[in-house]
């Protein structure tokens, strides 16, 4: 445990040190093999045994060299050196045996580190789980396999349980980045729909602050709730709607005009508060304050002289007083003009391209390397969803919680600059890829790294 916790800090600290200490695992696992040597004759130990010792330390001095394993684990892992050397020798089927079970142990524990281990937070994914094993096969095993498959069907249990748990969080995480996308869809396209209705009438200030405010909040729920969204009925009534007020509210320029208001304006009135009661459940709900705002507009477009026609440019927007609050050139400016985003597009370096276009053939589910900070942890993550509004990747950790979010030409140009890798495929088992480069180092005369 002593050994843990300064594993632990010095990761956490630099990763020199780190280095370091993974180094003085190395070193003890070799003390203890010595050690080991020193209470027996080793000229009585078949040969044989011997080469399974020797197997055996190679093989943990090759997971401490795994990338994927964190230090603060591979300390933990390491307390099994001994336990094992006792399995390798009473059991020589451990090496060649996949379905063996201290093979098989050996095998999920490393994997299982490599994806769950926290070291920011050993108490949060299978630390806690992986040192009850590990400290359960120390003090109990003797000579008695049996505690291998039980310890297995421990780690089996815990995997399941945190990959659950993981799917709930993922989907949660998943589910609220698509919501706040639709939500910001459904305040662009009220926005815009009430800016498109406005933009060539003279309306009064207050009326104009009430669309901008009551009735873009009406469309946005509208299109929130609605199964139609922009093409339900109720976002095609209070479209309507918005018609009818500013018609209603806008001064009359000839004798004629101001005839037809007078004519129409009782049913115009009528459909107006028909369908504010219709809309009422979308947004503020104060009806009667509003359309008596309405009343007092449309009375003083009445009763107000006619005023001569002022040409006016398409695009200029009528001149206002200014009022209080949020106005529709506030709501304006904060829409998307398409076209001031339709710009030539810009040509990628051949890398980044490359990168973009992997990325768009890209499958939901699939892990990435992320090292931003050349000092700092490589950090695992997986590709949980891609919006076709803002074309943000979104990622999240293991445990299913939002990491990241990055456009696409961001992680394309980390992809080409290394600091972003898919990881292709999971890694074949520890013993499997430990075994095979003993054997490639055994040939070449150098050390097994992994």
């Amino acid at each position: 445990n002593n050994n843990v916790h300064a594993v632990s800090a010095a990761t956490s600290a630099d990763t020199a040190e780190g280095k370091q200490a993974i180094e003085n695992m190395v070193a003890n696992l070799s003390a203890e093999r010595e050690q080991l040597y020193r209470g027996i004759d080793r000229r009585q130990l078949p040969t044989a045994d011997t080469q399974v010792i020797d197997l055996v330390g190679m093989m943990f001095e090759y997971m401490l060299n795994d990338d994927d394993i964190p230090n603060v684990a591979k300390a933990e892992l390491s307390r099994l050196h001994t336990p094992y050397l006792k399995v390798a020798i009473i059991d020589k089927r451990f090496f060649s045996d996949n379905a063996h079970p201290a093979h098989e142990l050996l095998n999920g524990l490393a994997h299982a580190c490599a994806r769950w281990v926290f070291e920011d937070n050993l108490d949060r994914g299978i630390f806690p789980c992986v040192r009850k094993i590990v400290t359960r096969i120390s003090l109990d095993f003797h000579n008695n396999l049996d505690i291998f498959p039980e310890m297995l069907d421990m780690l089996h249990a815990s995997l399941h349980d945190l990959d659950n748990k993981a799917a709930v969080i993922e989907e949660r995480s998943r589910q609220a980045a698509k919501g706040k996308e639709k939500l910001e869809l459904a305040r662009q396209c009220a926005a815009s729909k009430i800016e498109e209705a406005a933009r060539t009438h003279t309306i009064p200030g207050a009326i104009r602050q009430m669309l901008g405010d009551v009735w873009r909040d009406k469309l946005m729920f509208i299109y929130l709730r609605e199964p139609d969204a922009a093409e339900s009925d109720s976002w095609a009534l209070a479209v309507q709607t918005v018609d009818a007020i500013i018609w209603s509210v806008e001064p009359r320029s000839s004798t004629e005009g101001l005839a037809e208001l007078r004519e129409r304006l009782p049913e115009v009135q009528k459909q107006i508060e028909l369908a504010f009661e219709t809309l009422s459940a979308y947004g503020n709900s104060s009806n009667d304050s509003h359309l008596a705002l309405i009343r007092d507009v449309q009375q003083a477009i009445l009763t107000a002289p006619v005023k001569k026609p002022v040409l006016v440019e398409a695009a200029d927007e009528p001149q206002q007083p200014e009022v209080p609050g949020e106005t529709l050139e506030n709501v304006q400016a904060t829409v998307n003009d398409p076209s001031e985003d339709e710009t030539a597009p810009e040509t990628l370096p051949a890398e980044v391209q490359a990168a973009v276009n992997e990325l768009q053939q890209i499958a939901f589910g699939t892990w990435f390397n992320i090292q931003q900070d050349e000092d700092g942890l490589p950090e695992r993550v997986k590709l949980s969803w891609y919006s076709q509004m803002s074309g943000n990747y979104m990622f999240v950790n293991s445990m299913g919680m939002r990491t990241k979010v990055w456009k696409q030409a961001e992680l394309a140009a980390m992809m080409a600059d290394g600091k972003a890798q898919i990881i292709r495929d999971e890694h074949r088992p520890l013993v499997n890829r430990a075994l095979e480069a003993i054997r490639r180092m055994l040939g070449n005369g150098q050390t097994a790294t992994a």
